[in-house]
């Protein structure tokens, strides 16, 4: 798995500062259906960017650490590509496990309910939700796109809050597009 960009004191990508990781490939994109006027097509290719490798993991890990930083973002390409999940899991899991109090927000192309939905992918995206806090999810379309808007590219997209039933451990999302208290 690769790499695009390790995003260090970064203020575009949620809230405060914070690390962004860009992790290559589009699986959607690899299929013919990739998002029209995609602003991070260069990541599209599997093999664009860098191996991502544990010193890379411990660089974004290390990023972490001082009480400026407010969490990490995953992004991509598309972090919830099938080839990604394994590695995603385990930088979510990993940030979460060493600074619990860092807020983890991750973008993906896919429409949640659809991701948690496909037989194929749905048990690995489940594991990566329990350390998310905030998802941005849908496709980006060219004709929605709005440059006034916070966190996303086009207004289809929603920021949703992360919840989960403790008895069962599934995944609620709780919409929070509209809220101004995350700027």
């Amino acid at each position: 798995m690769n790499y695009s960009l390790i995003r260090l004191n970064d203020s575009a990508d949620g809230p405060g500062l914070r690390t962004g990781v860009y992790f290559s490939g589009c699986q959607k994109a690899l299929e013919g259906n990739a998002c029209p006027g995609c602003h991070n097509s260069s990541a599209w290719a599997i093999n664009s960017g860098k191996p991502w490798t544990a010193e890379s993991k411990q660089k974004v890990l290390d990023s972490l650490s001082p009480a400026y930083i407010k969490g990490l973002s995953i992004l991509g390409g598309e972090p919830l590509s099938d080839f990604n999940l394994d590695k995603v899991l385990d930088l979510a899991k990993s940030a979460k496990e060493i600074q619990p109090e860092k807020d983890i927000w991750l973008w993906t192309g896919y429409v949640i309910d659809d991701a948690l939905s496909n037989e194929k992918k749905a048990k690995k995206v489940r594991e990566i939700l329990k350390y998310v806090d905030v998802i941005i999810d849908g496709p980006f379309i060219q004709e929605l796109k709005d440059v006034a808007i916070r966190y996303r590219g086009s207004t289809n997209q929603r920021i949703l809050r992360v919840h989960h039933k403790e008895e069962t451990d599934t995944p609620f999302f709780e919409d929070i597009t509209e809220n101004t208290n995350l700027y």
